[in-house]
């Protein structure tokens, strides 16, 4: 029997291409249906039934996980991610309510919608809490509490204990690949189960922009001052720190569970 894989899917970092490229060696019955937490209601996040888990699913519970699962997460450049999940979730936005003119969007979705100084600068709590805690520094908080947004008393964890908790949670991670080399996870899983994915060669889910520019960019330069533009850091400060502490280690397969 194949050893189970789990792919613990951070939003923007090819989790789209990565799930058809891995789900096409295992077949389509041995998939979880489960790609984001409101499916999975009551029930395990991780059924045993399955060979390939993935999608945005939180991992507390992995460990009750059997079968010696190989685990892994792709991570990305800080600002290049989330600049990318903005511009992505605006113009998924902007085409869903283009084609259903008589449906309303909600506070959140009109405020990505509007211009980016009012979205990241909120003085609508629900609006700002929403980008505070659960689109800023999501690399951490899903490395650190292992869901992908921050409850109300997880909000003022100082940094020095969200990195004791990654630390003590990698070791239930096999692998992390960096975003756009895909080879060594695609090494991996050949190694795993004797058929080789077609990451590198395909692409799914693209966002909207083209490849060769930086999304971060685009993002300050779509603001409206300088002043608001020195400001956006705050959204990926904790996220930098983790970056750049893991990055010598990514892509190597940490084999931890053997």
């Amino acid at each position: 029997m194949r050893r189970p894989v789990v792919f613990l899917h951070l939003p923007k970092t090819a989790g789209q291409t990565i799930h058809h490229a891995i789900g096409a060696l295992a077949g389509e019955t041995a998939i979880s249906p489960y790609r984001v937490m409101d499916q999975v209601g009551a029930r395990s996040v991780f059924p045993p039934d399955y060979q390939f888990h993935s999608g945005h699913l939180n991992w507390v519970d992995l460990d009750k996980r059997q079968q010696n699962p190989f685990v892994f997460t792709v991570l990305r450049d800080p600002r290049e991610r989330f600049a990318s999940f903005y511009f992505f979730r605006r113009d998924a936005l902007s085409q869903y309510y283009s084609s259903h003119p008589n449906q309303r969007p909600n506070e959140l979705e009109r405020a990505i919608l509007g211009s980016p100084d009012a979205l990241f600068f909120s003085s609508v709590p629900d609006v700002s809490d929403r980008i505070s805690f659960g689109w800023a520094n999501q690399m951490t908080t899903y490395l650190s509490l292992r869901r992908l947004g921050r409850g109300p008393g997880e909000r003022h964890i100082a940094f020095d204990e969200h990195w004791q908790r990654i630390e003590k949670n990698l070791r239930d991670l096999d692998a992390i690949y960096r975003f756009g080399d895909f080879d060594p996870l695609e090494d991996d899983i050949e190694a795993l189960w004797g058929e080789r994915p077609k990451i590198c060669a395909t692409k799914a889910n693209c966002g909207p922009l083209p490849k060769s520019i930086s999304r971060w960019d685009a993002l300050l330069s779509s603001l409206g001052s300088d002043r608001l533009a020195a400001k956006m850091d705050r959204f990926i400060d904790e996220d930098d720190r983790v970056w750049n502490r893991l990055q010598p280690s990514m892509s190597i397969p940490r084999n931890r569970r053997e």
